[in-house]
């Protein structure tokens, strides 16, 4: 059965649910029903993607900065910091006001009134893990700093994730993440600890070989030494040659 505009009025009042002609309640299946939404990288509602994606548009172009080092040897802690910026051209702080310092890197994205950053890898401990918030209140940046230390791990990668938090629709008061930017921080573990971790390793596999060798030949002596006592203990009679008197 066809149904007008008044119809589709009464379906977003109803939260989704179309009373039937008999006075039963009916799915309204196209509102229901769940589609690929870019932007949350998730299946969503039509009407929550749309939500959704009008937030990630309508967000300001912003600048971001990180600062990190290059090169680290394992066992070292060093900072790494990230910082944000909405204020338009000509106006606000810049990454190198918010820093302290010229970024290392220094890159565009979606800036909101609400961000979060994650900092996760591989080959090192970070502090603090998980997600971290921060509202860009008054001067409209925000800065995070994690303490990242070089653990000895056969691979080392960083990678920084920096999302818009967004309310959901209705005025819902649940918050989603839209990830605005996602960028790999190249710290790389010096070369002369990977060398040093290959030489010892090289001596380790040098001692367990003399180890082994030493194993194998015990285990020799062990066998000849076991035959001459069963040779002793049975006795063995000499070979007496053809024709020889008995």
């Amino acid at each position: 059965m066809q149904r007008d505009e008044g119809d589709r009025g009464d379906l977003a009042q109803t939260g989704g649910v179309m009373e039937s002609d008999d006075g039963g309640d009916a799915p309204a299946s196209a509102q229901d029903e769940l589609i690929d939404c870019p932007v949350l990288g998730d299946a969503a509602t039509p009407a929550e993607c749309r939500h959704f994606t009008a937030i990630y548009r309508n967000a300001r172009q912003g600048v971001g900065g990180v600062d990190f080092p290059r090169e680290m040897t394992r066992g070292e802690t060093r900072t790494v910091s990230f910082v944000v910026s909405r204020a338009g051209p000509g106006g606000g702080p810049t990454p190198t006001d918010l820093l302290g310092s010229a970024p290392t890197e220094e890159f565009k994205l979606k800036v909101a009134r609400r961000m979060a950053a994650l900092l996760q890898g591989d080959g090192f401990k970070i502090t603090p893990d998980g997600l971290q918030t921060r509202n860009l209140g008054i001067g409209d940046g925000a800065r995070w700093d994690w303490q990242v230390t070089a653990l000895k791990a056969p691979r080392h990668a960083l990678t920084l994730s920096a999302f818009i938090v967004a309310k959901g629709p209705d005025g819902a008061q649940s918050e989603t993440l839209l990830q605005s930017k996602s960028k790999t921080i190249p710290v790389a573990v010096t070369w002369m600890q990977w060398f040093e971790d290959f030489v010892a390793g090289v001596v380790a596999l040098s001692g367990l070989t003399k180890t082994l060798i030493a194993a194998l030949a015990a285990v020799v002596a062990a066998l000849i030494a076991f035959r001459k006592q069963l040779a002793e203990l049975f006795g063995r009679r000499p070979l007496v040659a053809s024709g020889a008197p008995k």
